[in-house]
């Protein structure tokens, strides 16, 4: 019979699943021949699977019958002569003669050797034999630890890791005994992939008999599990506090920051957050891992719900003072961070459910992608367009877009530069009208929504433009998931210009996702059986009244669709809520928007500005009370208790009105909401 360790050597092969790209990475570094030989570096956050790719390296190394050593940093922190004794293999290993490896030294943990770094970089591998080829495994990249060491961070070789793919997940439920695919979709929902999540949860599943796993509470338990592992180098509990803050965001720099946490300036707290191994650079800022940013947005939302509420209340109000300010360019990755917020599970799974911020890169095309982009419509053809949005018909179609240079042409990229999807938004402009005349679906939409003016004489330039028309959304079929939601987010990005959209498209869930953005139906525009079954249909989503940001509080707020004539209130609702939110401050209440509904001009001292717009607040709250009925008073008294008299905390006026705190944060929001609706009638 086999002995305990080998039955659990044979577990673990058997459970493990996917990385066939490690170690093919692996297999190549091994034959390279490089003079100085390079470091394998395993990279990846905690519980990403870097212990189990380096056992699989080991089962391999033995396959192909060459030593190994193997040395948990963990076991060999405590002294240097602790860690110099597991290190005594490799230094004893016999040159080589006929240019093979005469050992493989794989390191794990190695984070954990800390003050030994020194002695194990400058007086063990600098006389370690070169026929010893070292693989070094922990959470950050090597080459950030030794950039300042003389040289040595050219020698690493990075090989980082993330999270599994959704077939290779469902693989390794299906080895664990489980084959409810109900369960397998859920598990992926609530993991996306993360290898020490699927495996605690589907521990959890097997020993409970749990199968709804998204309503089981018990799930809870594997995200405080998971917390506790991601967070295993971050000891401080205020520390913790600060990266729960920043998890709330998808990305987040000095001033997003600051502002969640009620601060004026978090300089420092940037800087040790960028420290962190689950925390990287990205475009515009920091960002916490994906897995680990759900993990700890879900985990807090159950275990302080207040607190989790008022992080988001603060990262709402950031979103819309920031939105008005920012540039075009800052504008446009505003409104898709900005609708990370929203509740809407469309919403979610199409923009965000595969979303990293920093593992597809969208940029313009250019003339050297056309061929990658050839490549992917061919695909697309074979494959019946399963998830493109909008058809060409033929492929002179295609050339002519090519040929368009008023076309905004993005394309999708992996940091390696392969082009793994591409997206077109055309302008309606003199140039562009008689090729999109040519494709009869929008032709009979454009004739449908356009003005006869427009169409016999449409805007010069497309600078001109105030019409869109989202023209082709294609995912390569072999790139990564994420490439559809990293396209979506970047067309989005152009309603901020707050124009006129149109768009075509056959799937179902693509028309409902566009309807849960406000657009509208356009009912001449349906086209019966043209698309694998299902009919082509038009939208439309009209920004020029409303504006981008009125939008984007309607979409959270679930007020779609929005009626431009009736719904300033909307606009007028961050406004309330930030002259409630700094009510003795001058200052920010003389400056508020509504200033131009108050009985005081522009010119006005800052302090009859100040007075004026807190009448004018004081008076819609009067107003509002009057009118409504004795079982929505509780919302205006919150709002009273909270902001008006200041008399007490937040968490005060939650005890005192007998709710919790998210509960609180939900009367404040309505209440906000009735102020500007009274202030809007009003005008």
């Amino acid at each position: 019979m086999p002995t305990l360790g080998q039955a659990l050597a044979d577990l673990r092969e058997n459970l493990f699943v996917g990385r066939q790209t490690e170690i093919a990475g692996f297999e190549r570094w091994l034959q390279e021949a490089t003079d100085p030989p390079t470091i394998l570096n395993v990279s990846g956050m905690g519980g990403s699977g870097k212990t189990e790719l380096l056992h699989a390296f080991l089962r391999w190394l033995r396959q192909s019958g060459i030593p190994a050593c193997y040395v948990d940093g963990r076991a060999a922190r405590s002294s240097e002569a602790d860690l110099a004794a597991a290190l005594e293999p490799a230094r004893r290993a016999p040159p080589s003669n006929d240019g093979r490896p005469s050992m493989i030294l794989l390191v794990d943990t190695y984070e954990e050797i800390g003050a030994h770094d020194p002695w194990f970089r400058e007086t063990f591998l600098s006389h370690l034999d070169a026929s010893v080829r070292v693989v070094l495994a922990g959470r950050f990249p090597i080459d950030r630890l030794w950039m300042a060491a003389g040289g040595w961070a050219q020698l690493i070789r990075p090989l980082p890791i993330g999270p599994l793919t959704e077939a290779e997940t469902l693989e390794y439920v299906q080895r664990r005994g489980i084959h409810d695919t109900d369960f397998c979709a859920q598990l992926w929902a609530f993991t996306h992939g993360h290898p020490l999540a699927t495996c605690l949860a589907t521990d959890l599943a097997l020993r409970l008999g749990i199968r709804a796993f998204a309503l089981a509470p018990q799930r809870y338990l594997v995200l405080q599990a998971l917390s506790e592992q991601l967070l295993d180098e971050v000891e401080d509990r205020q520390f913790r506090d600060l990266l729960e803050s920043a998890a709330l965001v998808r990305q987040f720099d000095e001033e997003m920051l600051a502002a969640l946490l009620g601060q004026d300036r978090a300089g420092d707290a940037f800087e040790q957050l960028s420290r962190l191994s689950v925390v990287r650079p990205v475009a515009h800022g920091l960002a916490v891992h994906d897995v680990v940013r759900r993990a700890l947005a879900d985990e807090l939302r159950w275990r302080n719900p207040g607190r989790s509420a008022e992080l988001r209340s603060r990262a709402l109000s950031f979103y819309s003072t920031r939105f008005r300010a920012a540039s075009p360019d800052d504008r446009h990755w505003l409104v898709a961070d900005w609708l990370s917020f929203s509740t809407r599970a469309l919403i979610q799974h199409l923009m965000f459910d595969q979303a990293d911020p920093a593992e597809i890169i969208v940029a313009r095309a250019r003339s050297e992608d056309h061929p990658a982009i050839r490549r992917l419509r061919a695909e697309r053809a074979v494959s019946q367009a399963a998830r493109q949005w909008t058809m060409i018909d033929r492929v002179d179609d295609l050339e002519a877009l090519l040929g368009t240079p008023l076309a905004r042409l993005m394309v999708a990229r992996t940091w390696d530069g392969e082009v793994v999807g591409y997206s077109t938004v055309i302008p309606i402009c003199r140039a562009t009208l008689a090729l999109l005349l040519r494709n009869e679906p929008a032709a009979r939409m454009l004739r449908e929504r356009l003005e006869p003016a427009q169409l016999a004489d449409p805007p010069a330039s497309a600078d001109d433009a105030d019409t869109f028309v989202v023209w082709h959304l294609v995912p390569g079929e072999n790139g990564p998931s994420s490439v559809q939601s990293a396209l979506i987010r970047d067309w989005i990005g152009l309603f901020a210009q707050g124009k006129r959209y149109l768009a075509l498209t056959a799937l179902p869930s693509h028309q409902a996702f566009l309807t849960t953005l406000g657009f509208r139906l356009i009912p001449s525009a349906c086209f019966d059986d043209y698309h694998s079954g299902h009919p082509l249909r038009g939208l439309e989503l009209d920004l020029r009244s409303i504006g981008a940001e009125r939008w984007v509080q309607a979409v959270l707020n679930g007020e779609l669709p929005i009626d431009p004539t009736t719904n300033l209130s909307l606009d007028l609702q961050p406004a309330v809520q930030d002259v409630l939110s700094h009510w003795s401050d001058d200052a920010a209440v003389s400056a508020s928007r509504l200033l131009r509904f108050a009985d005081a001009g522009p010119d006005s001292p800052q302090r009859d500005r100040a007075i004026a717009v807190r009448q004018l607040v004081c008076h819609a709250f009067h107003e509002a009370l009057e009118a409504a009925p004795e079982s929505g008073r509780d919302v205006l008294r919150a709002l009273d208790l909270a902001y008006l008299q200041r008399s007490t905390s937040h968490e005060r006026v939650a005890e005192r009105l007998s709710v919790s705190r998210s509960t609180l944060y939900r009367m404040l929001h309505r209440g906000c909401r009735l102020l500007a609706a009274r202030i809007a009638d009003s005008s």
